[in-house]
């Protein structure tokens, strides 16, 4: 019996006999709709060099082991005469693959050094984009969780309206994966573009930072999106939820003032204000010695604070030292007439943006006489008190209070507060200690005044 089927076997094979079957796709490798003697012999020219235009690959392996040889070729035949029903395919169904994952991070979801939440040019999603300080080292940081280990798309938006090109280093939990990203300019801050990279994620919790390498700082970066095959989720806060993020720009002279690191032990109470306040509030300070409420406007500066500051954001105004200076007629102001003119430019440019004015005194000076110290600028705390009541504009009495806390420390150690300690001259400018008293003083008069950011005073 075994032979007459054999016999039957060849001789289909050498005479090609085409006998019609019912539509079958296996096997059917030339697509004429007949399992036959062609998709057989086919299959085995194939095999052994010979290439037909009419071989159809993906109907040749009828076994499913991943070739395609005589083995299928007289499967072939062996169902074209009846020795077998149907293919032995030993394909296994392919794993579905996992679904991918698009998780959005705002700018602002995540953590960062030295910068603040800034909604000036159009384009952005979320609350605004993230406007780091012009410094190397700043850095974006953000967490996010993974069910699975695996490899991630990263896509960051940002703008870069400068000239030059903004370098960042992009690390995943600790470890540098690029050592630079080179953040290519825009030309403008309003023209969003985006770059891709891939990273690996481990299971559990991540952490993504990007460091910027230049002295200009990162680019303007509204949010990162991340593609992951598998499940991914931000943390749940660890703190208060819904942060608002704030800035406080500092208008002054030298008293408040950031000094580099050449100008030590001098130092300005601007430079360690943040140190009082919690990370979500920014303090972008724009003080500068030598200018009066006046000067500072003609300079230009305010309306360099104007162009950045938002609504919710708080403008700090400490004047009038160099206001009283009558010897520099670009500096002077008279306290009741022009000072308090200026000041009023101040409040009402920070309200058109829907920011909040504070008005400060001037800080008192080391002056001691008569066992008590003075207040060197009388008439212009006066000025400024009747302007804050004009204005409905909060203010901060930094003299009365500056006045009291050196008269607590007692002439010889308030004397430590300021330069004179050092070079036996300036009577003016604080020490890096002086200028740490007077930021705890402004924080704390700050928290008195009840005002939304009060709230974001550390105790």
């Amino acid at each position: 019996m075994a032979n007459n089927k054999f016999k039957i076997v060849f001789i289909w094979l050498v005479l090609g006999a085409l006998i019609p079957l019912a539509a079958q796709t296996p096997g059917d490798v030339n697509m004429d709709s007949k399992v036959n003697v062609v998709d057989s012999l086919l299959i085995a020219q194939e095999y052994v060099g010979i290439h037909s235009e009419y071989f159809k690959a993906e109907y040749a392996d009828v076994n499913g082991d991943g070739a395609i040889n005589i083995v299928d070729a007289l499967l072939i035949a062996q169902f074209y005469v009846g020795l077998i029903d149907d293919f032995p395919l030993q394909t296994t169904p392919a794993p579905t693959p996992m679904a991918e994952t698009l998780l959005t991070l705002e700018g602002e979801d995540g953590y960062c050094s030295d910068g603040y939440v800034e909604s000036q040019y159009p384009g952005f999603s979320g609350q605004g984009y993230i406007n780091t300080a012009n410094a190397s080292g700043t850095y974006l940081e953000w967490q996010l969780d993974a069910s699975v280990a695996g490899n991630a798309r990263i896509t960051f938006v940002y703008a870069n309206g400068s000239a030059n090109n903004r370098p960042l280093e992009l690390a995943i939990n600790g470890q540098v994966k690029t050592a630079s990203i080179d953040f290519i300019s825009t030309s403008t801050w309003e023209n969003w573009t985006s770059i891709e990279t891939t990273v690996n994620l481990i299971s559990g919790r991540n952490v993504i930072r990007m460091t910027s390498l230049g002295s200009e700082g990162a680019p303007n970066l509204d949010k990162i999106d991340i593609r992951f095959p598998g499940n991914l989720a931000t943390p749940e806060p660890s703190a208060t939820p819904n942060i608002i993020y704030q800035s406080i720009y500092i208008a002054s002279d030298s008293t408040a003032q950031s000094y580099n690191a050449s100008y030590a032990p001098q130092q300005g109470w601007g430079y360690y204000l943040s140190d009082y306040f919690e990370s979500n509030i920014f303090v972008k300070n724009h003080a500068l010695g030598g200018r009066s409420s006046k000067s500072f406007i003609v300079e230009g500066r305010l309306d360099t604070i104007v162009a950045e500051i938002k609504s919710g954001d708080y403008l700090f105004v400490q004047m009038g030292h160099n206001d009283a200076t009558y010897t520099k007629p670009e500096r002077y102001t008279e306290p009741f007439t022009e000072y308090k003119d200026y000041l009023r430019i101040y409040a009402r440019s920070a309200r058109e943006k829907g920011a909040t004015p504070v008005l400060i005194t001037p800080v008192g000076r080391y002056n001691y006489v008569n066992n008590a110290f003075k207040n060197d600028f009388p008439d212009y705390c006066t000025a400024m008190k009747q302007l804050a009541q004009e204005e409905n504009a909060a203010i901060i009495d930094l003299m009365t209070l500056s006045l009291a806390y050196y008269t607590q420390l007692g002439p010889q150690e308030a004397l430590k507060l300021f330069m004179v300690s050092v070079n036996g001259t300036d009577y003016t400018h604080f020490t890096e200690r002086g200028a740490k008293e007077i930021a705890r003083i402004i924080s704390e008069a700050m928290k008195k005044l009840n005002l939304p950011i009060s709230g974001y005073v550390i105790p």
